[in-house]
């Protein structure tokens, strides 16, 4: 079922060469002595019609199938030889080696054997026959890789001083963005695929494309549109509060954290815009007594309202786009007024600083 999803939004949103701006298993990968003769064990010719019916529900055609399979297989060779040495990774599962084989796949064959744009029935069957074919290494490909990691197994325990190479597609992503981004990690030195896991600063986000069902390399993550919190809840990923020097907090990107065994740990800040609250306080100053305020805010980049809590030192004393009351006793101190935004990818701002 897993495969039968994939393919299905194969066909109706087809992958973009933008969308991986770099080799997701480079060409210069150094083969493992480990890897399988034959990884890419598939259905034979004569089983793949009944396959494509039964697995996917799809109509290969015979006669096409018959003419095109030669070369189909030939253009999917020099990837089976990266797969067999990815099923040779201590940290591989097969499923990871065949999910990598898939994205691979799709990306390089039909596109280039079978323009889309030059013909629209061969670029369907081509994709037919890819799809059942990666189903059939899907249910064969574990004794492959049982073979490869007995051997893995065997050698000395590899070390790496090198950090992992680590990537995101999209490179950076766009204010309250919506869509989907994949993590890539690869070996420093063999330049192989490598499943690492990804954890995000204060907040958990789970990948029900990864098998595991936890954030990973390789596998895309949907990213819902960010919601209003209710209570403070983040459909998105969540920006960072941290102190600044005037005692109130800043918000920042969050850490993403990537970790995979025998590798040093790498964490950097996700690449994504972060906005401020521009607020206004009307009148926008106040004088001892009794005053009537008003405060604004705005998003910086997208300009949209921002609502949050107006304070009185450590007191809540109203909220945004609403009438508020402050009374500052003649004699005293100013009063710090300051905004406390509801969501984290805004800072506090201060209104209205203490002074005599």
């Amino acid at each position: 079922m897993r495969r039968l999803f994939v393919v299905l939004l194969l066909l109706a949103v087809p992958l973009r060469a933008e969308d991986k701006p770099r080799e997701i298993f480079p060409s210069d990968y150094t083969p493992s002595p480990c890897a399988p003769k034959v990884s890419c064990i598939s259905f034979t010719d004569a089983e793949m019609q009944s396959a494509a019916d039964k697995f996917l529900g799809l109509h290969l055609d015979p006669l096409w199938e018959a003419k095109h399979a030669p070369e189909i297989k030939a253009a999917i060779a020099p990837l089976c030889a990266k797969h067999a040495t990815c099923m040779a990774h201590p940290l591989s599962s097969y499923m990871f080696c065949d999910d990598v084989l898939s994205l691979e796949t799709r990306d390089v064959v039909c596109p280039k054997l079978f323009p889309k744009e030059k013909n629209a029935k061969d670029f369907e069957q081509c994709s037919m026959y890819i799809e059942t074919y990666l189903i059939g290494i899907d249910t064969k490909a574990i004794n492959p890789w049982k073979e490869a990691q007995a051997c893995a197994k065997a050698q000395p325990p590899a070390t790496h001083a090198k950090p992992l190479q680590i990537w995101m597609s999209p490179a950076s992503l766009p204010y309250e963005y919506s869509g989907y981004v994949t993590f890539y990690a690869l070996d420093p030195d063999m330049h192989v695929p490598v499943l690492a896991n990804l954890a995000f600063e204060d907040q958990i986000i789970y990948d029900p494309a990864n098998p595991a069902g936890n954030a990973a390399t390789y596998y895309a993550m949907a990213i819902p549109p960010c919601k209003a919190p209710e209570p403070l809840k983040h459909d998105c990923f969540k920006y960072i509060r941290v102190p600044n020097k005037e005692g109130h907090t800043d918000a920042i990107a969050p850490l993403v954290t990537v970790t995979a065994a025998g590798y040093p740990t790498t964490t950097f800040r996700l690449d994504v815009p972060v906005p401020k609250a521009v607020v206004e306080m009307t009148p926008a100053e106040i004088h001892p007594g009794r005053n009537e305020i008003t405060v604004t805010a705005k998003d910086s980049i997208n300009g949209k309202p921002v609502e949050g809590r107006v304070m009185l030192g450590a007191n809540e004393i109203g909220f945004t786009n609403q009438p508020i009351t402050v009374e500052w006793k003649k004699g005293t101190k100013r009063p710090e007024i300051w905004l406390k935004p509801f969501m984290p990818r805004y800072g506090d701002v201060v209104l209205v600083r203490p002074g005599p």
